[in-house]
């Protein structure tokens, strides 16, 4: 169970455009993240397999970028006491998030 009905999107909307919230597993534990996305995960991966001359995006767009984030956005709910309350759900999606990830492991 998470803390709010905003928490819930934003964990839902993982990979998509604009805001979410990612569970990532590191080697110091689960850690969390509130993501930007210009485009979804899967387009900005299709455009990193074409040449740079076959479109025109100005070199200082950013596509993606992810903030550490220890509270809900929304409620404030500290978000390592919410995944101690349900391991297995955090473990979950982080598997399920990783593909999102700006890769960062610690």
């Amino acid at each position: 169970m998470l803390c709010c009905h905003l928490l819930t999107n934003l964990i839902d909307n993982a990979g998509q455009r604009g805001l979410a919230v990612l569970v990532c597993k590191t080697d110091a534990g689960l850690r969390f993240a509130l993501q930007m996305r210009a485009v979804t995960a899967d387009n900005e991966n299709t455009m990193k397999k074409f040449p740079k001359s076959s479109f025109s995006l100005p070199e200082n767009v950013t596509l993606s970028e992810s903030l550490r984030i220890r509270h809900c956005p929304s409620c404030g709910t500290r978000l390592d006491e919410l995944a101690t309350k349900d391991p297995s759900l955090f473990a979950r999606l982080a598997d399920e998030q990783r593909l999102y990830q700006n890769n960062w492991e610690t």
